[in-house]
Protein backbone atom coordinates (compact mmCIF):
# COMPACT_ATOMS: atom_id res chain seq x y z
CA UNK A 1 0.00 0.00 0.00
CA UNK A 2 2.52 2.48 1.13
CA UNK A 3 4.46 1.77 -2.65
CA UNK A 4 1.28 2.26 -4.54
CA UNK A 5 0.96 5.66 -2.51
CA UNK A 6 4.67 6.34 -2.84
CA UNK A 7 4.34 5.41 -6.67
CA UNK A 8 1.62 7.82 -6.98
CA UNK A 9 2.69 10.89 -5.60
CA UNK A 10 5.61 10.87 -7.62
CA UNK A 11 3.82 9.99 -10.67
CA UNK A 12 1.19 13.29 -9.80
CA UNK A 13 2.46 17.09 -11.34
CA UNK A 14 3.40 19.74 -8.51
CA UNK A 15 0.08 21.17 -9.66
CA UNK A 16 -1.64 17.62 -8.36
CA UNK A 17 0.17 17.87 -5.13
CA UNK A 18 -0.17 21.71 -4.19
CA UNK A 19 -4.01 20.94 -5.11
CA UNK A 20 -4.19 17.45 -2.56
CA UNK A 21 -2.78 19.51 -0.12
CA UNK A 22 -5.01 22.67 -0.18
CA UNK A 23 -7.93 19.99 -0.31
CA UNK A 24 -6.41 18.17 2.93
CA UNK A 25 -5.67 21.61 5.05
CA UNK A 26 -9.19 23.18 3.94
CA UNK A 27 -11.34 19.58 4.98
CA UNK A 28 -9.01 19.82 8.28
CA UNK A 29 -10.35 23.51 8.88
CA UNK A 30 -13.87 22.40 7.53
CA UNK A 31 -14.09 19.61 9.69
CA UNK A 32 -11.90 21.79 12.92
CA UNK A 33 -14.63 24.36 12.38
CA UNK A 34 -17.74 22.26 12.77
CA UNK A 35 -16.14 20.62 15.60
CA UNK A 36 -15.69 24.02 17.44
CA UNK A 37 -19.11 24.97 16.17
CA UNK A 38 -20.87 22.40 17.85
CA UNK A 39 -18.87 22.44 21.02
CA UNK A 40 -19.89 26.52 21.00
CA UNK A 41 -23.63 24.99 20.55
CA UNK A 42 -23.17 22.64 23.37
CA UNK A 43 -21.58 24.91 25.91
CA UNK A 44 -24.18 28.05 25.35
CA UNK A 45 -27.43 25.94 24.82
CA UNK A 46 -26.40 24.21 28.54
CA UNK A 47 -24.94 27.46 30.01
CA UNK A 48 -28.94 28.76 28.46
CA UNK A 49 -30.67 26.04 30.41
CA UNK A 50 -28.75 27.07 33.65
CA UNK A 51 -29.21 30.47 33.57
CA UNK A 52 -33.22 29.85 32.62
CA UNK A 53 -34.18 27.69 35.46
CA UNK A 54 -32.12 30.40 37.50
CA UNK A 55 -34.41 33.11 36.11
CA UNK A 56 -37.30 31.40 36.83
CA UNK A 57 -36.56 30.51 40.10
CA UNK A 58 -35.82 34.30 40.97
CA UNK A 59 -39.02 35.17 39.32
CA UNK A 60 -40.67 33.44 41.75
CA UNK A 61 -39.29 34.64 44.61
CA UNK A 62 -39.67 38.27 43.52
CA UNK A 63 -42.99 37.58 42.47
CA UNK A 64 -43.94 36.11 46.66
CA UNK A 65 -41.91 38.94 47.63
CA UNK A 66 -44.07 42.01 45.78
CA UNK A 67 -47.63 39.43 47.02
CA UNK A 68 -46.40 39.63 50.49
CA UNK A 69 -45.63 43.31 50.27
CA UNK A 70 -48.93 43.74 48.52
CA UNK A 71 -50.77 41.68 50.84
CA UNK A 72 -49.46 43.94 53.81
CA UNK A 73 -50.46 47.00 52.58
CA UNK A 74 -54.06 45.65 51.51
CA UNK A 75 -53.97 44.54 55.48
CA UNK A 76 -53.11 47.77 56.68
CA UNK A 77 -55.52 49.88 54.28
CA UNK A 78 -58.29 47.77 51.93
CA UNK A 79 -58.30 50.52 48.90
CA UNK A 80 -59.18 49.83 45.83
CA UNK A 81 -55.80 50.56 44.28
CA UNK A 82 -54.22 48.20 46.92
CA UNK A 83 -56.73 45.31 46.10
CA UNK A 84 -55.75 45.66 42.35
CA UNK A 85 -51.97 45.70 43.06
CA UNK A 86 -52.70 42.56 45.69
CA UNK A 87 -54.70 41.03 42.81
CA UNK A 88 -52.04 41.53 40.27
CA UNK A 89 -49.67 40.32 42.50
CA UNK A 90 -51.19 37.26 43.01
CA UNK A 91 -51.48 36.22 39.52
CA UNK A 92 -47.81 36.89 39.03
CA UNK A 93 -46.78 34.84 41.55
CA UNK A 94 -49.42 32.03 40.73
CA UNK A 95 -47.79 32.58 36.92
CA UNK A 96 -44.22 32.07 38.53
CA UNK A 97 -45.14 28.76 40.55
CA UNK A 98 -46.40 27.55 37.39
CA UNK A 99 -43.26 27.80 35.24
CA UNK A 100 -40.69 26.63 37.94
CA UNK A 101 -39.02 23.50 36.14
CA UNK A 102 -41.06 20.63 37.77
CA UNK A 103 -39.54 17.85 35.89
CA UNK A 104 -37.90 15.18 38.09
CA UNK A 105 -35.50 13.90 34.95
CA UNK A 106 -34.63 17.24 34.51
CA UNK A 107 -33.89 18.86 37.71
CA UNK A 108 -33.31 15.95 39.76
CA UNK A 109 -34.56 14.51 43.03
CA UNK A 110 -33.11 17.65 45.32
CA UNK A 111 -34.33 20.45 43.32
CA UNK A 112 -37.44 18.69 42.44
CA UNK A 113 -38.26 18.08 46.20
CA UNK A 114 -37.63 21.86 46.83
CA UNK A 115 -39.82 22.79 44.01
CA UNK A 116 -42.57 20.04 45.26
CA UNK A 117 -42.39 21.76 49.09
CA UNK A 118 -43.24 25.39 47.19
CA UNK A 119 -45.96 24.28 44.95
CA UNK A 120 -47.81 22.57 47.66
CA UNK A 121 -47.02 25.31 50.50
CA UNK A 122 -48.38 27.72 47.84
CA UNK A 123 -51.72 25.64 47.95
CA UNK A 124 -51.97 25.80 51.54
CA UNK A 125 -50.84 29.36 51.32
CA UNK A 126 -53.61 30.22 49.31
CA UNK A 127 -56.43 28.79 50.91
CA UNK A 128 -55.40 30.33 54.43
CA UNK A 129 -54.50 33.73 52.55
CA UNK A 130 -58.13 33.65 50.80
CA UNK A 131 -59.84 32.66 53.89
CA UNK A 132 -58.40 35.76 56.29
CA UNK A 133 -59.07 38.21 53.03
CA UNK A 134 -62.79 36.99 53.04
CA UNK A 135 -62.99 37.67 56.94
CA UNK A 136 -64.14 40.67 59.55
CA UNK A 137 -61.14 41.79 60.81
CA UNK A 138 -63.18 41.98 63.75
CA UNK A 139 -63.60 38.69 64.27
CA UNK A 140 -61.64 37.18 67.18
CA UNK A 141 -59.68 34.32 65.31
CA UNK A 142 -58.74 37.24 62.80
CA UNK A 143 -55.23 37.97 63.88
CA UNK A 144 -53.88 34.76 64.64
CA UNK A 145 -54.86 33.68 61.10
CA UNK A 146 -53.34 37.37 59.72
CA UNK A 147 -49.97 35.78 61.55
CA UNK A 148 -50.15 32.35 60.05
CA UNK A 149 -50.37 34.17 56.65
CA UNK A 150 -47.73 35.61 57.52
CA UNK A 151 -45.44 32.72 58.55
CA UNK A 152 -46.50 30.68 55.11
CA UNK A 153 -45.23 33.73 53.19
CA UNK A 154 -41.89 33.96 55.25
CA UNK A 155 -41.88 29.76 55.12
CA UNK A 156 -42.48 30.39 51.17
CA UNK A 157 -39.53 33.07 50.97
CA UNK A 158 -37.07 30.49 52.80
CA UNK A 159 -38.24 28.01 50.13
CA UNK A 160 -37.67 30.33 47.64
CA UNK A 161 -34.39 30.77 48.37
CA UNK A 162 -33.48 27.43 49.18
CA UNK A 163 -34.06 26.28 45.78
CA UNK A 164 -32.49 29.27 44.13
CA UNK A 165 -29.76 27.38 46.35
CA UNK A 166 -29.89 24.42 45.26
CA UNK A 167 -30.63 25.45 41.37
CA UNK A 168 -27.00 27.12 41.68
CA UNK A 169 -25.21 24.30 43.20
CA UNK A 170 -26.72 22.03 40.37
CA UNK A 171 -25.92 24.53 37.45
CA UNK A 172 -22.29 24.84 38.77
CA UNK A 173 -21.92 21.30 38.87
CA UNK A 174 -23.60 21.27 35.61
CA UNK A 175 -21.67 23.42 33.85
CA UNK A 176 -18.33 21.99 35.76
CA UNK A 177 -19.06 18.80 33.95
CA UNK A 178 -19.32 20.27 30.67
CA UNK A 179 -16.31 22.45 30.98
Amino acid sequence: MYKLLKKIWFSISLQQKLWTFASIVTLVLVVSALFNFKLVEFSIGGFGDILNDNARCGAFLEAMEAERDAFQSLVRENTKENAEAYEEAVKETKRSVSRLPYSYQTIGSRRYARTWSIKNAYETYEALRNQLISMDPSEPEYVQRLYWVYDMQEYLMLYGNRLIQETLNQGNVSYQKKA
